[in-house]
């Protein structure tokens, strides 16, 4: 592909920005609501949202501002790049940018100032597949008696009906060890 030389979703090489780690075979979600609901915009356009799995930044890369603007915007754009890459690729003579109105972009510091997500990972823990599904901590701490886990880091993962399964999976481990 245009992305990495290689099929799309296949494993690319991996780029260092700063502490973050960035893959030129990178996966990411699109919401296309307009599809299903055409209320949701004019008629003839759509409201896009991309979600691109972020590792999480380092707490020395937030130290300095200067730093955490550039890094952020390193990140920012290397992932744009990369998804526009690979929507061009999957649909081709799409120029993504001849169709954009507006366009707004959320990056890890940002989430980390916004929501205090640690690290500004807003999917928890990064993604490669050792992270996903049963690979994540499970309810109970191994070693903390008495400290459980819920949300986008624990099992089963990220996303809403994967958090509230995981929030279920934990209250049930709470009140069995309460029992």
């Amino acid at each position: 592909s245009r992305l990495t030389g290689a099929a799309p979703g296949s494993e690319g090489e991996a780029l260092r920005l700063g502490g973050a780690e960035a893959s030129g075979a990178v996966n990411f979600y699109v919401h296309a609501p307009a599809t299903t609901d055409p209320s949701c915009c004019p008629k003839g356009h759509d409201a896009i949202t991309v979600l691109v799995p972020c590792a999480p930044t380092t707490d020395d890369e937030a130290r300095d501002p200067r730093n955490e603007a550039a890094l952020e915007a390193a990140i920012v754009g290397h992932a744009r790049t990369l998804v526009k890459e690979r929507l061009e690729w999957c649909f081709p003579g799409f120029k993504l940018d001849e169709h954009l109105v507006a366009e707004r972009t959320v990056g890890p510091f940002e989430w980390r100032r916004l929501y205090g997500l640690k690290g500004g990972a807003v999917f928890g823990l990064s993604h490669p597949l050792s992270q996903l599904s049963v690979f994540r901590p499970g309810p109970r701490h191994p070693k903390a008696k008495g400290l459980y886990f819920a949300g986008a880091s624990g099992r089963p993962g990220n996303g809403v009906p994967l958090v509230l399964i995981g929030a279920e999976s934990t209250a049930r481990a709470v009140l069995g060890d309460l029992a």
